[in-house]
């Protein structure tokens, strides 16, 4: 079917903040968990490719706990990311959010059980995508973020998602656009 498209900060049924991606997971699950086998996550500026979308994700089992995306690493110890990894930076991966990332079902079900049992250890956020990977890791018990070559920042051809930083292309390109004195 058709892909729903969620605005984070239209919700309301959840407490948490507009922006918060964490405690809308379990209204997210509730809503949508029996429609669908994947959640992606993306900025405002972020662009999707629908099928190539769904290429990339045919290669994980969707009855698995997926967390993909295209990983960052922090190059040194960095105080932003309160020194996690400090001893190995390279070995911890976040999603980088210009390109976006996604979960299988099963990991956002699992994540909205966990969010509705105990509480966030923070009520505000620095790094978004930073916490939501140590969050899905959850300690080693849960998934790293898998590398997936269709998340892209830039535009490639066997990319699902890119990131544009002018809204008049990516207005340009979804519907006509006529200036006043064109008419």
């Amino acid at each position: 079917g058709r892909p729903v498209v969620v605005l984070l900060h239209e919700l309301t049924e959840y407490e948490g903040g507009d922006w918060s991606i964490l405690p809308a997971l379990p209204h997210l699950f509730a809503t949508y968990g029996q429609l669908a086998s994947w959640f992606i996550f993306v900025e405002e500026e972020t662009r999707l490719r629908g099928l190539l979308c769904s290429r990339g994700a045919h290669r994980y089992p969707e009855h698995e706990e997926w967390f993909l995306g295209r990983g960052l690493h922090d190059d040194g110890a960095s105080i932003i990311h309160h020194y996690a990894f400090s001893e190995d930076p390279s070995s911890f991966t976040y999603p980088d959010p210009s390109a976006g990332w996604a979960v299988s079902k099963p990991l956002l079900k699992r994540l909205a059980v966990r969010l509705q049992h105990e509480s966030l250890k923070s009520d505000f956020t620095i790094d978004l995508h930073h916490e939501i990977a140590l969050y899905v890791w959850e300690e080693g018990n849960g998934p790293k973020l898998t590398a997936v070559p269709e998340f892209c920042s830039q535009m490639r051809d066997n990319c699902a998602t890119s990131f544009t930083t002018s809204c008049l292309t990516a207005y340009v390109l979804s519907t006509p656009f006529f200036s006043p004195d064109s008419t």
